[in-house]
C-alpha cells in the first residue's frame, strides 16, 4: 500500500511538472518565438533589448523543467529504484535556483517593460491583448501574458 501512494506521489510530481513544461513552451511558442520574428520585419513589434528583458531568462528554467521532465518520464519508473527518484528530486532542488535565480531577480524589469510596452506600444499591446500569435492553448483556455510571466 505505502509503495503504490509513493507511486502515485511521483506520477502526480511528473504529471505537474509536465503541465508546467507545456505553459513554459507555449508561452514560447505563443509570445516570445513570434515577437522575435517580428524582429527580422521592416516594422518590428519591440526591440532586442525589449524582448530579452521580457524572456531573456527563460531559457535556464526551460532547461531545467526539461531536465527534469526527462528524468521523470512514467516509463523510467520501472526501471528508476524508488530511493533514486528522492535522489533525482533533492538534485533538482540543488540546481533549481541556478535556473530560477536570474529569471526571479529580472522580474521587476520584466513588468516594468511589459507595463511600458503596454502602454507606449499599441501594436505590442494588440499582440498581448489579442493572446500572442494565437488564442487558444493546450486545454482550450485563453491565456495571458501574465499568465506565463509569473
Amino acid at each position: 500500500k505505502k509503495r503504490q501512494r509513493r507511486k502515485k506521489v511521483i506520477e502526480e510530481i511528473a504529471k505537474t511538472e509536465k503541465t508546467y513544461n507545456n505553459n513554459l513552451s507555449d508561452m514560447i511558442s505563443i509570445f516570445r518565438d513570434h515577437l522575435e520574428a517580428s524582429l527580422s520585419t521592416k516594422n518590428p513589434i519591440l526591440t532586442r533589448q525589449d524582448l530579452d528583458q521580457l524572456f531573456g531568462r527563460v531559457d535556464g528554467v526551460c532547461e531545467h523543467s526539461n531536465s527534469l521532465l526527462k528524468k521523470l518520464q512514467p516509463n523510467a519508473f520501472a526501471t528508476i529504484p524508488e530511493e533514486r527518484v528522492g535522489r533525482i528530486l533533492q538534485a533538482s532542488m540543488d540546481s533549481i535556483s541556478t535556473a530560477y535565480q536570474p529569471y526571479i531577480k529580472g522580474m521587476k524589469e520584466q513588468r516594468t517593460t511589459k507595463e511600458k510596452l503596454m502602454k507606449d506600444n499599441e501594436e505590442f499591446k494588440q499582440f498581448v491583448d489579442g493572446g500572442g500569435s494565437r488564442t487558444v492553448v493546450r486545454g482550450g483556455e485563453n491565456t495571458s501574458l501574465d499568465f506565463y510571466l509569473i
